[in-house]
């Protein structure tokens, strides 16, 4: 039997066509959360970007999309990477879904601002790996390039010479 979405005749499917169906509800529930993130994004870029402007954003969408505090605060901070071209593309092609935004997010904001569009890219470039595995690599670049910033940035201390030894 061929995949429909009536789920009153879900009873009559055989699993294949079942599996089928959810397979097709889960890429419709991925896109229509991009379509809102895309669409918070868009309100977002229309305010000034500062702290009180993100809290009223997160009471609206709230309020207006009768999300929780906690979906409304993710809605948000995914809008906020929207900013990036690259991203917004990686969305709409299907390959982040809310949890990889989420990672992205929490990996970008410990990256220094002068790596995050480094370390988007690299991430970004993951996308295609399971959720699992695509922490991993957010995990990877992250200790990669914060040692890195430690190893280049440590100051050199070279004594005197008559405090060398020998």
């Amino acid at each position: 039997m061929k995949a429909t979405w009536d789920a009153t005749a879900a009873w009559r499917m055989d699993d294949m066509s079942l599996w089928q169906a959810c397979d097709e509800a889960q890429k419709t529930r991925h896109s229509a959360y991009v379509r809102l993130v895309e669409m918070v994004a868009e309100l977002w870029s229309r305010t000034g970007r500062s702290k009180e402007d993100r809290a009223s954003l997160v009471a609206q969408v709230q309020t207006q999309v009768r999300a929780t505090e906690k979906d409304a605060l993710q809605i948000v901070a995914h809008a906020q990477l929207f900013s990036t071209e690259a991203v917004r593309d990686a969305a709409r092609a299907g390959e982040l879904d809310a949890d990889r935004l989420t990672v992205l997010d929490q990996t970008l904001a410990q990256a220094s601002i002068l790596d995050r569009d480094k370390v988007g890219a690299e991430l970004l470039d993951n996308t295609h790996l399971p959720l699992h595995h695509f922490r991993q690599a957010a995990k990877r670049i992250h200790h990669s390039r914060w040692t890195v910033e430690i190893v280049d940035r440590q100051p050199v201390f070279t004594p005197p010479a008559e405090l060398r030894p020998g």
